[in-house]
């Protein structure tokens, strides 16, 4: 049975201690302790249906999946949706439309009992096709989309008011070629681009007030369409996966913004067409979306250099072609979707090994082509 507030108190912990632990697992005035008003954070997942341009919406509790009763489509003047994005504590969830080369801004109800929150859309700005990643700045109010199209090849930094969840002015700086999926730091000194047309990853130092974006200079040269661009959680070390060649590119991030490539990178122990990669919120660990191959690859990072590691593979039951993937924010589940079924599950997380050790609640129905998946967490007093 959970202690109570009342135990760990007794037990000698500090009151900072416990209120952390009633916001992890709910304690509080029913423990009879008299905490009331305890902030409880939520999460919440979405899936991004390029296909059928919908979105699924799910609540994960304790590594259980419950979902809204429809998928919503993505509304009108929106298509082929391929990545989500959210910020901590910020209500919103915006989603990239790659054909309609929009951004959808869909308000994140506060829910009053654990059931999966619905989306209402709210605005929609466009700053050409070829849009396919997002990524929020850490402490400024600005979100980077990479757009390829025929107007250029170019990263956009909107605007957020975090009042409205609405999106404004922007600026662009450019790319390389097919610029697919990018990534900054936990300071947000420097962003990086993946231009999966070019094989190379684009480097920008970050304004620390504008948050525009100055160019680092020369491009790396990684592998050939690199799609997925990740960073572990301390901003030290850079990964780029390569859907062509099969590999992962690894790279520790200098004080001034430059890439060194890690001792062994390339990487590509036990993938088989690759297509995605999520990394835990500890930075020990890195999961790889075999999409061709149908398993999911576990990869150990060392937290000296930075490399790879294989720990096992995956080869989850009657699921095929895993693609969108993202681990919880409590580093319990990663949660997957598979387009063979067109599904998603959520494994339970092996948090001494790292490793997957099966399907933790079953499976759920999403749309056609899901792409991406991507958590939002909220907060409610209770």
């Amino acid at each position: 049975m959970r202690p109570s507030c009342t135990d760990l108190l007794r037990a000698g912990f500090s009151f900072a201690v416990i209120a952390g632990l009633a916001a992890l697992q709910g304690c509080g005035v029913a423990d009879g302790y008299g905490v009331a008003g305890v902030a409880r954070t939520h999460s919440y997942f979405y899936v991004a249906n390029y296909n059928s341009s919908t979105v699924a919406s799910f609540q994960l509790e304790n590594g259980v999946m419950s979902r809204s009763a429809t998928s919503r489509t993505t509304g009108s003047g929106t298509s082929n949706p391929i990545f989500g994005a959210s910020k901590f504590r910020l209500p919103y969830f915006y989603l990239a439309n790659f054909i309609s080369g929009n951004i959808s801004t869909y308000s994140v109800a506060q829910m009053t009992a654990d059931l999966p929150s619905e989306l209402s859309n709210s605005s929609l700005i466009s700053a050409g096709p070829g849009i396919s990643s997002l990524t929020f700045h850490p402490t400024l109010g600005k979100l980077y989309a990479t757009y390829s199209n025929q107007g250029g090849q170019n990263v956009v930094a909107f605007s957020v008011d975090s009042a409205s969840g609405v999106l404004g002015t922007w600026s662009t700086a450019a790319a390389g070629v097919n610029p697919y999926s990018s990534a900054v730091t936990p300071s947000g000194s420097y962003l990086y681009v993946a231009n999966a047309g070019s094989n190379n990853v684009s480097g920008y130092s970050v304004n620390p007030s504008t948050g525009s974006l100055t160019s680092l200079g020369a491009a790396t040269s990684v592998g050939n369409t690199p799609r997925s661009l990740l960073m572990d959680p301390l901003g030290r070390y850079l990964y780029a996966l390569n859907e062509s060649s099969g590999t992962i590119h690894a790279f520790s991030i200098q004080a001034n913004g430059s890439l060194s490539a890690v001792a062994g990178s390339p990487f590509n122990s036990g993938m088989s067409g690759p297509i995605r990669m999520a990394i835990h919120p500890s930075g020990n660990t890195l999961f790889v979306a075999n999409n061709t191959g149908n398993t999911i690859t576990t990869y150990g990072i060392s937290a000296s250099t930075g490399a790879l590691s294989l720990v096992a593979t995956l080869t989850p039951s009657g699921l095929t072609q895993p693609y969108g993937m993202a681990v919880d924010p409590m580093g319990t589940s990663l949660v997957v979707a598979f387009a063979g079924e067109e599904k998603v599950a959520a494994f339970e997380i092996n948090s001494f090994l790292g490793t997957l050790t099966g399907v933790s609640s079953g499976t759920q129905d999403v749309g056609t082509g899901p792409r991406n998946i991507t958590f939002v967490q909220l907060e409610r007093t209770e």
